[in-house]
């Protein structure tokens, strides 16, 4: 299906999130069954199958999913990490789908690994890698493919206290694995004496939330109800979804900036720290030449990130840099909503990003590299390619003015 990317999820988490509950969520927004079971038919032939039914919790109605596994797997017999990606990537699933699971299943298992001092690949999924589990992540994956929606939010999540029996025992909630997943993510806790959040909807909302907070300003489009398999009522055990669309404002968000001075590194390694710092996930990377102690000349590299992904590119820092020390501190950005488009030009078709700006006017500006691949095919100098695009119109207004 298509994507519209004027479209986000708000993940609503007021009684915490467990994978069938974001499943349910999202077939209760109008995610086709039909679509999610011929996927997992041809990852896992017929050995589940993923039935739907409307039930209350509470005043609310909302939709139960449930995977009626239909060849009993051996207690005995786990999958690791590897075996999982292998069935992902055997399969013909499409790219985004595949990619998106395989990051779920990573993201647990290297939760997994650090709890029992294991590397992620010799972790063996007991409740994450049975059938059902795999059901509930690939399917829910499918969910957002087919619904065209690949934005998530989400609010802070709840934490219940208490214990949980496993195959490792008992256990202290939240959840080990749970918790380690949720690293940099905001949290609350609660009086429940249950397990709110579960590993498996830890990770989705880790591997797919840009961001988490209170909903941003925005036009609602749909509800979604998703009933987990508690009976409890107060609060209902649900998680609500809600697809909302963005408005013309800008946006204000609290990021971070984290910063490293380097003054004995080879010249070569910072583009190559660059490149996996945007790869990673970074919003932003600059660097600035500085003079330290003893007037060494030196550089200061600063990333722009997500609070959620501060590990990570610090991580990145230590082992792509000569640093020994990085620094954090919280910033507040302020943006303009941006969207991308395409624009007809006698060279061919250009991407470009059009800002819209607080007083209604759009501002076009051509994607650099777009504009490059052009000007070294047709030896067209880049400026005039630049200028041509900001007088022209892009072909989603050419095309809803002729639809008008």
């Amino acid at each position: 299906m298509t994507s519209n990317k004027s479209l986000f999820i708000y993940c609503d988490c007021f009684s915490g999130i467990s994978g069938d509950m974001f499943l349910g969520a999202l077939l209760d927004l109008g995610a086709s069954l039909e679509s999610i079971n011929s996927a997992l038919k041809s990852l896992l032939k017929d050995s589940v199958e993923v039935v739907s039914r409307k039930e209350r919790r509470g005043n609310l109605w909302g939709t139960r999913a449930i995977v009626n596994v239909k060849e009993k797997p051996s207690p005995h017999v786990h999958r690791n990490l590897k075996e999982i990606i292998n069935l992902l990537e055997g399969s013909k699933l499409p790219e985004w789908v595949i990619t998106k699971s395989a990051d779920i299943f990573r993201l647990i298992a290297e939760a997994e690994g650090i709890i029992h001092n294991m590397p992620p690949e010799e972790i063996h999924f007991h409740e994450v890698g049975a059938l059902d589990s795999i059901a509930d992540i690939v399917g829910s994956t499918v969910g957002m493919f087919n619904l065209g929606v690949y934005e998530l939010q989400s609010s802070p999540l709840p934490l219940g206290r208490g214990t949980i029996e496993t195959l490792h025992g008992l256990l202290p909630l939240p959840a080990p694995a749970t918790l380690e997943i949720l690293k940099g993510v905001p949290v609350y806790g609660v009086e429940a004496s249950r397990e709110l959040v579960t590993p498996t909807g830890a990770a989705i909302l880790k591997t797919f939330a840009k961001g988490f907070g209170s909903i941003p300003t925005c036009k609602i489009e749909k509800i979604g109800y998703g009933v987990g398999s508690h009976p409890q009522s107060h609060p209902p055990n649900m998680l609500r979804l809600i697809v909302a669309s963005k408005i013309s404002e800008d946006v204000t968000e609290e990021l971070l900036v984290i910063e490293a001075n380097i003054d004995d590194m080879p010249q070569e390694f910072y583009e190559h720290a660059m490149e996996r710092l945007f790869a990673s996930g970074a919003l932003d990377v600059w660097m600035t030449p500085i003079v330290m102690k003893k007037s060494r000349p030196a550089i200061t590299i600063s990333v722009l990130c997500p609070p959620t992904l501060k590990e990570v590119m610090e991580n990145i820092l230590f082992l792509e840099t000569t640093t020994a020390g990085i620094r954090s501190s919280k910033v507040s950005r302020r943006s303009l909503n941006r969207r991308e488009d395409l624009l007809k030009t006698p060279w061919g078709v250009l991407k470009i990003k059009i800002l819209e700006k607080p007083d209604g006017s759009k501002h076009i500006m051509p994607e650099y590299e777009s504009c490059r691949e052009i000007s070294k095919l047709y030896g067209v100098p880049l400026p005039e390619i630049y200028r041509y695009c900001l007088v022209k119109t892009p072909i989603s207004s050419t095309a809803s003015e002729q639809k008008d």
